[in-house]
């Protein structure tokens, strides 16, 4: 659960959400330029203490604060142990990842209310309700989002094998869009700060319904993508891997699946990025979407840059990268987004696959328990084989709360988007307004494929304009205190 906190040197508050603190303070509210840049020049939010809001910073995990009469002190109390190796063998392993997923779902399922779970019909919340329904005495309630916009948006047909398998209670919400910007304009309060992608229209959706049955607590599939090397962004780190290791017949055999994956030229770049001469690794960059701030005005795009690498304790390429997203890079911006999305509904969910003991069992075990090949969350199929349906554990494609913004935003929104964005306001204070015109005619003419860098900049313009510019603390307070 998140903390948020101001320290001034003599005065300290703390909330569990930025707007508890930025909407009672007296000053008025400023953005932090250095996050504004972090989102739409390298995508990243939540990556570190400091939020959107100047002053403002959040607890990270895993740490505890202190505040007394020397002032301030953070300490951390939790990390991964990359030195941590497993006892035993494959088989061993995979007994023991059964044993913990299951009591980390058990201990989850500890309430005085019905428990239910959210169900994307992807691998990871489909082991949660099969596993799930093996402890309850009443079938399992399960939420879904789906939508009518075609195979890329719609995983029913898993989230149906799933049920059956399970003896779940499936209830599905298929949105057509009607509500989207009312939505999103309720997320960028709800979230209190900009968020990096769609999916959280689709979440917003899955909370809604189970607040409309009735549910206060949810079981979710969170993390275990990051615990168990589910991207494909994995692939290309475990064949730089086995070159560092000299395994070059292993190479050969991961090459092909591989490449026939991302594409032969992706996957090449991507493994021997680390061993190319300075003087190409900056166009593989530009061709792998990175020179997203040219559209930033000259003033952000010359705030230094913080570096943020993948921690070098751990022994292998997946190893830290995966370490990287579960600590710093990914997760935390993903738990932020099922905080915000979950309370604004007053639900609670709880996420079996960040159980401390499970998250450190995985990291303990070598690279091939998660990557078997090509295949990803290797020791997950394996050790629940016995419950998700078949169809659902032989899935290699990656999806997750898709959600068809893009075709919406290009289409019967494109005026919409055109004027949140090129109205003048406070975001032509960050993003140059000729770039930005020149970038949205090609995104809307079909020219370039940028749609979640459009929701970015959307997502900033709706957290501007109801922070920064409609400033409660200036527009709401009485002229005296105003000029306090």
């Amino acid at each position: 659960k998140p903390f948020y906190y101001q320290w001034d040197g003599r005065s300290f508050a703390f909330a569990s959400e930025p707007k508890a603190l930025v909407l009672t303070q007296a000053r008025r509210i400023a953005p932090r330029l250095a996050a504004i840049r972090d989102l739409v020049a390298l995508d990243w939010v939540d990556h570190e203490a400091h939020t959107f809001f100047q002053g403002v910073l959040q607890l990270p995990a895993g740490h505890s604060l202190v505040v007394g009469e020397k002032g301030l002190s953070l300490r951390r109390w939790w990390t991964l142990d990359p030195s941590r190796r497993a006892a035993g063998g494959p088989e061993d392993w995979t007994r023991e990842f059964a044993e913990r997923f299951g009591d980390a779902v058990r201990l989850r399922l500890r309430a005085d209310v019905e428990v239910g779970s959210c169900l994307s019909g992807g691998l990871d919340s489909s082991a949660v309700v099969t596993t799930a329904a093996t402890m309850l005495e009443r079938p399992i309630h399960a939420f879904t989002c789906a939508y009518d916009e075609g195979p890329l948006y719609d995983e029913r047909a898993y989230v149906k094998a799933t049920v059956a398998a399970s003896s779940a209670r499936s209830d599905i919400v298929v949105p057509d869009g009607g509500d989207f910007w009312d939505t999103f304009d309720r997320l960028a309060y709800q979230q209190d700060e900009p968020t990096a992608g769609p999916g959280v229209y689709s979440q917003w959706q899955v909370m809604g319904l189970a607040h409309r049955h009735g549910l206060k607590v949810l079981l979710d599939g969170q993390g275990g993508d990051e615990t168990l090397a589910g991207y494909w962004r994995y692939l290309p780190l475990r064949l730089r891997d086995l070159l560092t290791a000299g395994d070059v017949p292993a190479f050969l055999r991961l090459w092909g699946p591989v490449a026939r994956r991302l594409g032969a030229s992706t996957a090449l770049a991507l493994t021997v990025e680390p061993w190319l001469p300075s003087a190409l690794v900056a166009p593989l960059r530009r061709r792998f979407g990175q020179g997203k701030d040219r559209v930033l005005t000259p003033a952000l795009r010359a705030l230094p840059t913080m570096t943020l690498r993948p921690p070098r304790e751990f022994p292998s390429a997946v190893s830290r990268q995966q370490a990287f997203d579960l600590l710093q890079r990914l997760l935390p911006s993903l738990l932020r987004y099922e905080d915000r999305n979950s309370m604004a509904f007053s639900i609670e969910t709880r996420l079996p696959f960040l159980d401390y003991r499970l998250v450190e069992f995985v990291f303990s075990l070598p690279d091939r328990q998660r990557l078997e090949g090509a295949t990803t969350k290797a020791i997950l199929r394996r050790a629940l084989a016995d419950r998700i349906p078949p169809a659902v554990l032989a899935r290699q494609d990656k999806m997750g709360f898709e959600t068809p913004a893009d075709l919406w935003l290009r289409g019967r929104f494109a005026a919409e988007v055109r004027r949140r964005l090129l109205t003048p306001g406070v975001l032509h204070e960050w993003l140059e307004p000729g770039v930005l015109t020149a970038e949205l005619d090609d995104y809307l003419a079909g020219r370039r494929s940028i749609g979640l860098q459009v929701w970015r900049w959307l997502a900033l313009e709706a957290w501007a304009r109801r922070f920064i510019a409609a400033d409660p603390r200036v527009t709401e307070r009485p002229p005296e205190a105003q000029t306090h």
